[in-house]
């Protein structure tokens, strides 16, 4: 009796077993500033923001999403996602990436490090 053919698993099954298996995966580093702000904000709202730093930055930091966004040339960082309120500001170098601050945003107004950027 000859095995049944594989089934297809869908269009992004190459990508979905490269991340299972072994994408190379990027060590995050919190700077002093970032490991303040964090301090800074409730517990349950720091737990979700190291959830999303830990899913989110350890497989593909350099890849825009819909909650990851490169931002224009500023002296803070080079890429920012989204969580909630939140905005973690990191830059990858060397393949590690290097979280810089982490802020609240209220309409166009982030707050990182207890000050107040107008964006």
């Amino acid at each position: 009796m000859m095995p049944s053919p594989r089934p297809s698993l869908g269009p992004n099954t190459d990508r979905d077993l490269r991340r299972l298996v072994g994408e190379p995966r990027f060590p995050i580093e919190l700077s002093p500033e970032a490991s303040d702000d964090l301090g800074l904000i409730r517990t349950f709202d720091a737990r979700r923001v190291v959830a999303a730093m830990e899913s989110q930055l350890v497989h593909e930091p350099t890849r825009e999403t819909r909650n990851r966004k490169r931002l224009r040339p500023n002296g803070l960082a080079e890429w920012e996602p989204r969580v909630d309120v939140f905005r973690v500001s990191y830059d990858v170098r060397d393949d590690v990436v290097r979280v810089v601050a982490i802020g609240l945003k209220q309409g166009n107004d982030l707050c990182i490090h207890r000050e107040r950027y107008e964006l």
